[in-house]
């Protein structure tokens, strides 16, 4: 970027003040990386469980007659495409909001297009997260995942990180 390290000194002079203000706010403070993923062929199988109307549906087909338990079935088999993307988006937001109020900023990353397969990226974020707050952070995710368990949907938590997405000037207040 720079020629020789006078450009440079130049340039880090005239945003020193920025630069000490962005280092404090950061200090003490580690990002760590949060994806959740569906797993399509358990999240399939289990979202009868996570879904109330799948469940009052499931309840009508056993006591139904066979004629219309054959129609209620078929209903059932759409719902489920709607329900498991209705599950996703819920469980993507309440899991980024958790995790946010448990740390000192966050943001989404937009996600990237790629075919839905086997493995599906619902939600990819990055927390901003003190130290001394942590084990707090900690214990809101691994509730976060324990609720999750067996449904298909899952936690990958990486880091620490040096904090990449939070350092750019609208950080910087």
């Amino acid at each position: 970027l720079h020629r020789d390290l006078q450009r440079v000194d130049e340039r880090v002079g005239a945003e020193a003040q920025s630069f000490a203000r962005l280092l404090e706010r950061l200090r003490g403070k580690r990002e760590w990386g949060i994806k959740l993923w569906r797993r399509e062929s358990k999240a399939r199988e289990s979202i009868d469980s996570i879904s109330a109307s799948l469940r009052q549906l499931g309840r009508e087909i056993e006591e139904a007659p066979p004629g219309k338990r054959f129609l209620l079935e078929k209903k059932r088999e759409t719902m489920r495409t709607e329900e498991l993307r209705a599950a996703s988006k819920r469980i993507a937001h309440e899991l980024f909001a958790t995790l946010k109020r448990a740390a000192d900023a966050a943001v989404s990353v937009p996600l990237p297009s790629v075919p839905a397969g086997e493995r599906v990226l619902l939600l990819h974020a990055a927390f901003l997260v003190a130290d001394h707050s942590f084990q707090a952070f900690q214990k809101a995710l691994g509730e976060q995942a324990a609720r999750l368990q067996n449904t298909g949907f899952e936690i990958e938590f990486t880091g620490p990180w040096p904090p990449y997405h939070f350092t750019t000037a609208d950080d910087d207040e």
